[in-house]
This record gives structure tokens, sequence and C-alpha cells, in this order.
């Protein structure tokens, strides 16, 4: 009897050891990009520039930047930073962003654009005993962006704000 209750005990902790080893742990799989995607979106080298062009910004931004900006190249990114003074002599400057990819279709340019500015607004302020005024400010962001589909050197409206517009013009450098 022992030697029954012996191999049946052996029996059952081989079948279970065995069933052990057979399974198998448990695995997330995450989609993998297929071989013809790339992981981050490029920009189609068909449809790239193949000669300089020049991107024209002007008119107004939010009614509060004047616009009068001009970048040329083959791109397709265009990126710049600016200070600027916008507003009164004692106010601090406004710093706008701009960037742009340009790619060419079909007798034209498609323009992907964001477009932001760090405004300074004069919130209150004082006349020190000696005349010298102090002034605190507080900044205010803001921003547009899009994507338009423009004719060489045609221009676009982007924003138009109490009759005050911001234009944007793509076309061959001259």
């Amino acid at each position: 009897m022992k030697l029954l209750a012996s191999l049946l005990f052996t029996a059952i902790l081989t079948a279970s050891v065995a069933a052990q080893e057979n399974k198998q742990p448990r695995v997330r799989r995450h989609p993998v990009p297929n071989a013809n995607q790339s992981a981050s979106p490029e920009p189609n080298p068909s449809k790239a520039l193949t000669e300089n062009i020049t991107i024209s910004l002007g008119g107004n931004f939010q009614n509060l930047v004047p616009m009068n900006l001009k970048l040329t190249g083959t791109g397709p990114t265009f990126q710049t930073d600016i200070v600027t003074k916008a507003g009164e002599a004692d106010t601090p400057p406004t710093i706008i962003t701009f960037q742009a990819t340009v790619l060419s279709n079909s007798g034209g340019y498609s323009v992907k654009y964001s477009l932001g500015a760090r405004i300074a607004t004069k919130t209150s302020g004082s006349h020190g005993p000696s005349g010298q005024s102090s002034f605190n400010f507080q900044f205010q962001d803001v921003h547009l962006s899009g994507s338009v589909q423009l004719k060489p050197n045609k221009s676009v409206t982007l924003s138009k704000l109490n009759d005050k517009e911001l234009t944007m013009t793509v076309g061959p450098a001259k």
C-alpha cells in the first residue's frame, strides 16, 4: 500500500511539474511598424522642395503684434524665434516663434505652420520719490496653427481680428 501511495504521489508530482514547464508566460505584444512605414512621419521626398523659396508673413497677429517676416531656403522646415519691441518704450519685448513645414504640390505649396507670441501686458505701476517709474507686467501667450494650400506668390489670410489681417505668401526666392 505504501508503495502504491508513493507511486501515485510521484506520478501526480511529475504531472504537475510537467504542466508547469509547458506553461508559457503571458507576453504583451505591441504592434510593430510595417517596414514601409516609419515610426515618425517624414516629408515625402517626391514633394520636397528643389529650389529656394521665400515664406512671407505680413500684417498683424492677434491685433497686438505687427508682422513683417520673410524666411528663405529649401526647407522643408523653416523655424525662427524673434525678440521684438512691440509695445510702449517701457514694456518688455515680445517674443515671436514661427515654424512651418513646406512641401510642393501640383503647382503650389502645402504649408503646415505654427505661430506663437509671448506678449507683456502692463498690470500696474508706481512712481518713486525720485520720479522713477516702476511697472508690473503679466505675460500672455497667443498661438495660431494650421495648414494651408497656396499658389505661388498668392497670399492667403491666416487670421483676421478687427479688420487687421495676418497673411502668408510662399513663392520662389528672388
